[in-house]
């Protein structure tokens, strides 16, 4: 895709622990949005570096989620904040100001994505 992402998005099935979902601890930056249909913008989310496991019992998305990994080192050029900003948080990536489309149209260039992001 490009230089600001690790390769192509990819199908992450579910973890289920009971009636929840279980996302591992993971160092990357993440875009994630629901594995059914074409995405839809409002249910993008950015989910910034994990340092413990996160459970969740509400799932929008039975079959998993489709994510596009930051490249290391790339997130702040990215999304314009640090990461740890958005460690062990997931937010919707309208709080960023920024369009998915938009978003991955520029990334695929040579330009750097402006954010005014300021993660509550």
């Amino acid at each position: 895709m490009s230089s600001w992402f690790e390769g192509p998005p990819r199908l992450v099935p579910h973890r289920w622990h009971g009636d929840a979902t279980m996302t591992e601890p993971d160092h990357g930056t993440e875009l994630a949005w629901p594995a059914e249909g074409p995405p839809d913008p409002r249910d993008v989310v950015v989910m910034g570096p994990r340092t413990r496991a996160h459970y969740s019992s509400e799932v929008r998305s039975r079959g998993g989620c489709m994510r596009l990994r930051v490249a290391s080192g790339r997130a702040a050029g990215l999304l314009g904040l640090g990461v740890q900003a958005i460690t062990d948080r997931v937010v919707p990536l309208q709080d960023f100001d920024l369009d998915f489309a938009d978003l991955m149209r520029r990334a695929a260039g040579a330009g750097t994505v402006r954010s005014r992001c300021r993660p509550r």
